[in-house]
């Protein structure tokens, strides 16, 4: 099996954009990514926008870093918001089984 490596965030936007639909959320929704959570090791504009705190932001804004400037912390809290891997490999499988 191949490493899907950044495009394996474009599943986990799809399969999170589906559960807020599902929810009747709003991509407007804001959460908390704790200071703690904004990793050092790793491609993070978010972070570098915000070294010192934690930061309040769009579910919308998330996506948009985690898509359009591959934030790895981004898009693990859109990870969690998700439901974990385990729930994007269900959704990602239950889509390419139909």
């Amino acid at each position: 099996m191949l490493p899907m490596q950044s495009v394996f965030k474009l599943h986990v936007v799809l399969c999170l954009l589906d559960k807020l639909d599902k929810e009747y959320a709003s991509l407007n929704e804001e959460v908390v990514v704790l200071k703690e959570n904004l990793h050092d090791n790793t491609w993070s504009p978010l972070r570098d926008e915000n070294p010192n705190s934690d930061v309040t932001v769009s579910i919308a804004k998330l996506i948009y870093y985690t898509i359009a400037l591959s934030d790895n912390n981004a898009c693990d809290e859109l990870l969690r918001l998700a439901g974990g891997v385990d729930s994007i490999s269900k959704s990602v499988n239950d889509i390419y089984a139909h």
